[in-house]
Formats: structure tokens, sequence, C-alpha cells
């Protein structure tokens, strides 16, 4: 895995930095700030697998399986129902 520089929101950042100062000096942990942390860290790692599918599948050879395949998991991934893709399809082909 490379090593990308991502960006969270602010107060994600400071909540975390927050957690592990308090961590650190008193070795106990605020449960309301790390579980709001570790939502929106969550949501991020979702997000960025949902970004490299999508990069997986433009970047696939055009009219190639693997391509359609990536296609389809990421439409999957991101909740769009198959019988709206299908008939949306149809009406653009």
């Amino acid at each position: 895995m490379t090593d990308k520089n991502i960006q969270i929101p602010q107060q994600t950042f400071l909540d975390l930095y927050i957690l592990c100062d308090w961590l650190n000096r008193y070795g106990e942990l605020d449960h309301e700030r790390l579980q709001r942390s570790l939502t929106t860290l969550e949501q991020k790692v979702e997000a960025m697998a949902r970004r490299t599918l999508f990069t997986q599948y433009k970047t696939a050879p055009q009219n190639s399986q693997e391509r359609e395949a990536l296609r389809q998991q990421y439409l999957q991934q991101v909740g769009i129902h198959p019988n709206w893709q299908t008939a949306r399809e149809a009406h653009n082909p």
C-alpha cells in the first residue's frame, strides 16, 4: 500500500489528538470522543475503498470482463440497485 495523504475533518483530528494525549497521560479513554472519532474514520475508510474501486474500474482495459466486474462491484458498493442499473442501461445503450 502506498503512503498517501488523506483529509479528515478538523474536529476528528482534534478528537484523535486529545484521545492520544489523554491516554498517554492518564491511561484512560473518553469513550464518547472515541466512538465519534471511530465513526468518522470508518466513513473515511469506506470512502477510500469506494474511490480505489472506482479508479480500478476506470483504468481497466476498455470492453473487458474485468472492467465490467469492477463496475458492478462499485455500483453495488455505492448502493445502486441492480434493477435501476438495468433500466437505465436499457435506455442508454
